[in-house]
């Protein structure tokens, strides 16, 4: 991809389970390595806004940047760098149809990043937030 897109979206908590995920050693061995940042433990997930869903689609469609993982008991992912508000960051995006279906409709996006992105630009749940994909 080589224009840079943006997505709006509403910030809202999911499960809890992207804590799980983001600390796992290959994760964070493959983020450091791929994408230049230790991922802080948890993931910010955004309700995309419905102007922004062709988007994310465009994204779901293109080569990201792979996050394999070392076993079958756990889904590849894409990832894509974007920003916000001047933070370093990445979209990920599950490669498992039961995983999207049953947790993340099409609308939702999960934001991997060094800091724990809701304190860091003082944003909470409800808030609609714009990130620029690189």
């Amino acid at each position: 991809m080589s224009e840079k897109m943006i997505i709006r979206g509403t910030v809202f908590s999911g499960l809890g389970q992207g804590g799980f995920f983001t600390q796992l050693d290959w994760v964070k061995q493959q983020f450091q390595h791929k994408l230049g940042f230790v991922p802080f433990p948890g993931t910010l997930k955004l309700k995309v806004d419905q102007e922004s869903v062709d988007v994310v689609d465009k994204l779901r469609a293109s080569e990201g940047i792979d996050i394999v993982p070392p076993s079958p008991d756990f889904c590849q992912a894409k990832s894509f760098p974007i920003s916000i508000r001047g933070i370093g960051a990445a979209i990920v995006l599950p490669e498992a149809e039961h995983f999207t279906k049953d947790v993340h409709s099409s609308d939702v996006i999960e934001v991997i990043a060094p800091v724990n992105i809701k304190k860091t630009l003082s944003i909470q749940d409800g808030d609609q937030l714009t990130i620029t994909i690189e």
